[in-house]
Order: C-alpha cells, then sequence, then structure tokens
C-alpha cells in the first residue's frame, strides 16, 4: 500500500475468476484491477484497470514479466491504454509515477536492485 504516491489506505482482494483487487486511496475513490493473466512459470501477471482511471483513460492494462539476464534478473513492464488526446499527459504521469514506485518498491526488497531502473 505505501509504493504508491499519496497512497492507497486499503486493499481488498475478491477470489473468483477473475481475481479482483480494490485498492482505496486517501480521498475514498478507488482502483479495481483484474487478474486477466498468471503464469508462475514465466514469472509473468497481467491486469486490467477496471475502475477509478482519470479522465481521458478509457482502458488500462498492463503486464509484468520478469526475465533473466546474465547479471540477474529485469522486470518488463508493459502498459496499454485507450486515451483520449487530450488524456495523454495524464497517462504519462500515470506510467512515470507507477514505475518509479514500483522500482522504489522492488529497491527496497532486493538491495541490488537500481531503485531508478531503465525504462
Amino acid at each position: 500500500l505505501d509504493w504508491w504516491p499519496s497512497g492507497f489506505v486499503a486493499c481488498d482482494i475478491t477470489p473468483g475468476d477473475p481475481i479482483t483487487r480494490t485498492l482505496t486511496r486517501n480521498d475514498g475513490s478507488a482502483a479495481v484491477e483484474s487478474l486477466l493473466r498468471h503464469d508462475d512459470g514465466d514469472h509473468m501477471f497481467q491486469l486490467a484497470v477496471l475502475q477509478g482511471l482519470p479522465a481521458g483513460i478509457g482502458s488500462y492494462t498492463c503486464r509484468y514479466e520478469l526475465r533473466e539476464t546474465p547479471d540477474g534478473c529485469r522486470l518488463d513492464w508493459s502498459p496499454r491504454a485507450i486515451v483520449r488526446g487530450d488524456a495523454w499527459p495524464t497517462l504519462g504521469a500515470m506510467v512515470d509515477r507507477g514505475w518509479e514506485r514500483v522500482s522504489a518498491g522492488l529497491g527496497a526488497v532486493f538491495s541490488t536492485v537500481d531503485p531508478v531502473g531503465e525504462r
């Protein structure tokens, strides 16, 4: 919960097919995500944000994959969105903020991870 700027105050998981996660923000608004795919063997998961996107962003999915490298591993993050033309700066800020928080969170867990990372 503390990985995201301004923070989420609650995280509720709803089991089922698909699994959903509701993240409640400090202001009471929520983001609802759905797990689309998950593969432990390929170290991959894909999710969609179903609710709580900023204005102008009609759809957002992303895929996270850990890939082995000669020096350890690399996180590949592939966001996809349907965006109204004037909302591109909003999406850019959302992706940049997300990358910073994921990198910082991983850096706190794995001290060998570069906290800034390569995008």
